[in-house]
């Protein structure tokens, strides 16, 4: 029967359509209105920029091609006979076909072996090293974690493969929150908590290092303000967890040599210090205040006995008057004074001393939602950006434009406990909106969060650092959303599978590698944080 088509002079359709945008859409008016429509609201909720994305209403597009929809049905085509050479490159052997070729086989990425081989296809991302013998006519695809092996001439079997992988679990991942839960704990409790306090505290000079290897040896650098704080909390949590270590004297290695080390005269703490104590850079940012009082807060939870550090973080409260802005909130000590991020760690500071029954900081977290709900966060859009002008509104140029998946999920998180305290529901329907923005930067295969989008929701950077992974995982549990918590604890399971556990990989590069350098010790605090709440959650 196609040899009688092709003698009676029937055409192929190629699929290559000409028309206006005004035939289209009469044409999906008359055929497919509810495409039509999607696609409508999709442009009127996109946003602008070099990138226009359509906005979420184009996801309830019907899933239908453009064949089915219109041509069949059109009463307005024409079919012209063209003679020209054509691959949709649609399978691999396609993808080979029009690839450079040569002698000995179908040239692959740098540092490709082949012996005896020849017409093979090789695809493996910069620096993967690819040797291939005696094999002719095959394919090896290497992306990220992945690693497809084909007989070239069996191409169209590769959708029946992806097809089944879609559905099946990947290697090493959950199948619940409980079954990720137990996983979590014990690289907390056997690998985590024990590596960071015999190798990640420094028990000569004192204080916690910045960084260890992802093989777990000490890395040299000063200190900062932020990793001390940080690791007193991470130690204090762990003591509220039930760790059977030593998290008592953790604590307080990392409290007395910040407490003795950073402080200034002034009631502030001071950015960096020297491996050996001495001051080296004076600043006291806001950022670092926070973490003191969340320090100070999580310590107390742990043992109510230690009451000074009550009067402490009163004390570093009042001192934070001093970094007062003009316009409301605080002006951080750094190249973008006015920005969201300090004002986050400050809030989640003071909600802990609140939900510890102390007064003296309601005020404080009221002032700082007030400031996330009218000027942090978009009146129209609901996203919330990152930095601003000295009058709070958007800041000029690109950086008035970025909007970090991360911080959206932070932010959700924060603003559903403090709606929760205060029985406010814009708030919690700002970290529901908040939420829906962070999750336009996760890849929906992986789980994983990007760095950073514009304010049109097109990527700024693809890598994906570990802390947003945290972000969503514990927004995702505190707005009972189970399915993307689950997705994101997915997502995070591979940063901390390194050499040694208890260490953690930090960047994600687009091609799927890891960046090999060394665990900053700053990221023990979001993992812990995420832990805690998938322990409260489940």
């Amino acid at each position: 029967q196609a040899e009688r088509y092709l003698a009676e002079g029937y055409l192929w359709n190629s699929g290559n359509f000409v028309l206006s945008a005004a035939v289209l859409q009469a044409e999906l008016e008359a055929h497919a209105p509810e495409v039509l429509a999607a696609a409508r609201a999709g442009v009127e909720e996109a946003g602008e920029g070099d990138v226009l994305t359509l906005g979420p209403s184009f996801r309830t597009a019907p899933k239908i091609s453009i064949d089915y929809a219109v041509m069949e049905r059109t009463q307005v085509a024409s079919v012209l006979p063209v003679d020209f050479i054509w691959s949709d490159v649609g399978a691999w052997d396609a993808v080979h076909a029009v690839s450079p070729q040569d002698d000995e086989a179908n040239a692959g990425p740098r540092g490709t072996l082949f012996e005896q081989a020849r017409g093979n296809l090789v695809r493996a991302p910069q620096g993967t090293r690819v040797a291939l013998v005696g094999l002719d006519h095959v394919g090896v695809i290497v992306e990220g974690d992945r690693v497809l092996v084909l007989d070239l001439t069996d191409s169209q079997l590769v959708k029946t493969v992806a097809d089944r992988a879609r559905t099946a679990p990947a290697l090493g991942t959950f199948a619940d929150l409980p079954s990720a839960r137990q996983w979590y704990e014990t690289w907390l409790m056997a690998s985590a908590l024990p590596l960071w306090w015999s190798l990640g505290a420094d028990h000569v000079r004192g204080g916690f290092r910045e960084a260890l290897t992802i093989h777990g040896q000490p890395v040299s650098a000063p200190r900062r303000a932020r990793v001390q704080a940080r690791q007193a909390y991470v130690y204090a949590t762990a003591g509220i967890l039930g760790w059977a270590g030593p998290w008592q004297d953790a604590v307080d290695h990392a409290l007395n040599g910040f407490t003795s080390r950073f402080r200034r005269p002034d009631g502030l703490f001071r950015t960096q210090v020297a491996e050996t104590g001495e001051a080296l850079d004076e600043t006291a940012m806001v950022y670092d205040q926070a973490f003191a009082l969340l320090a100070l807060a999580t310590t107390f939870k742990a043992d109510r006995s230690r009451r000074g550090l009550v009067g402490l973080a009163a004390q570093t409260r009042e001192a934070l008057e001093g970094l007062r802005h003009p316009a409301g909130g605080f002006r951080e000590a750094i190249a973008w004074p006015y920005q969201a991020n300090c004002h986050m760690h400050l809030l989640e500071a003071a909600l802990a001393w609140i939900e510890l029954g102390e007064p003296g900081w309601d005020a404080l977290a009221d002032e700082l939602v007030t400031l996330a709900l009218t000027r942090f966060i978009d009146a129209e859009a609901g996203f919330l950006r990152e930095f601003f002008s000295e009058d709070w509104t958007p800041a000029d140029g690109v950086d008035g434009r970025i909007v970090e998946p991360g911080h959206q999920f932070e932010w959700a998180w924060l603003l559903e406990r403090w709606g929760i305290l205060r029985n406010r529901e814009d708030a919690r329907a700002a970290a529901r909106a908040l939420f829906e923005h962070g999750i336009r930067g996760v890849d929906p295969v992986r789980g994983i969060a990007v760095n950073a989008l514009w304010d049109d929701g097109s990527v700024k950077d693809g890598q994906a650092r570990l802390w947003p992974q945290t972000e969503y995982i514990k927004a995702a549990l505190i707005l009972d959303r189970p399915d993307h918590a689950l997705a994101g604890l997915n997502g995070m399971r591979p940063y901390l599978e390194t050499p040694a556990p208890g260490t953690w990989f930090d960047k994600l590069q687009t091609n799927g590698s890891f960046v090999d350098e060394p665990a900053p010790a700053s990221s023990f605090y979001h993992i812990m944080v995420a832990l805690e709440v998938l322990r409260a959650s489940t």
